[in-house]
């Protein structure tokens, strides 16, 4: 058996935002939790220029839905907050899902042939 070490370096901004001090006890502090390290993460990658917030999330989720890669889940959990909505991809969505990130895979690929990025070692 091998044993594989994974070290991640982790910007200097994600102490201000986590804390170790914080406790996270519960789904919708861990929630919240992740959305602000999502919308600072773009903010921080972008140099502020696009951030996300509620209505870009809900806009791309109506879109989503519209087009049918996803559908909304009937069935919940017995103890859950009446607002909270559940998704899931559809055939459809999976399909796309796929599709783009194959088109990924072969721009990442013509990246490194190009020597803009350098090749996985």
């Amino acid at each position: 058996m091998s044993v594989t070490e994974l070290r991640i370096a982790l910007p200097a901004w994600i102490d201000a935002e986590v804390g170790a001090e914080r406790i996270y006890a519960d789904d919708e502090a861990r929630i919240d939790l992740a959305i602000r390290l999502a919308r600072r993460n773009i903010e921080e990658r972008t140099g502020a220029v696009r951030s996300i917030t509620p209505s870009t999330l809900y806009s791309s989720i109506h879109r989503l839905l519209e087009n049918g890669l996803i559908r909304e889940l009937a069935e919940r959990p017995a103890e859950d907050d009446e607002r909270r909505r559940y998704y899931r991809l559809t055939p459809l969505g999976r399909g796309v899902a796929e599709l783009e990130a194959r088109r990924l895979e072969r721009l990442l690929r013509a990246a490194r042939s190009g020597g803009v990025l350098t090749k996985r070692t």
